[in-house]
């Protein structure tokens, strides 16, 4: 499946900015804070993101993928490195991500980092 074929959770770290950015893209992004879960451990993020088929957007770097439901796996997990305050890291590796058309098979965690410019993104299934 392509990226835009999944809808996503993102977290609290994820910046507004982005978020509204892929909304703009024409992509379904829930947060945390509309669904109420702002201070959600990552079992129920996880469970949250099974249940409603949703991919999680994250900057969390000890974000635990094992300690989710024993039932049906979250679709994927993407990782963005470095953390980044800012709206304009996110949408630059959004962009990239999107433009790229790689193929994600669910279960799977994609970890999109950005050094000197260059956005590599790694991704394996779980």
């Amino acid at each position: 499946m392509k990226l835009a074929d999944f809808a996503f959770l993102a977290d609290a770290s994820i910046h507004p900015g982005a978020i509204a950015f892929l909304r703009e893209s024409n992509l379904s992004v829930a947060t945390l804070a509309e669904l109420g879960l702002e201070t959600a451990s990552d079992a129920l993020l996880l469970a949250k993101a099974a249940e409603t088929n949703r991919v999680i957007l994250t900057h969390d770097r000890d974000f635990d993928p094992a300690t989710g439901p024993s039932g049906k796996p979250t679709p994927g997990i993407i990782y963005l490195r470095p953390s980044s305050a800012h709206a304009t890291f996110a949408t630059g590796i959004f962009t990239t991500l999107l433009k790229a058309k790689l193929d994600f098979t669910p279960p799977f965690i994609a970890v999109a980092s950005r050094r000197a410019g260059k956005i590599r993104i790694r991704s394996r299934s779980l």
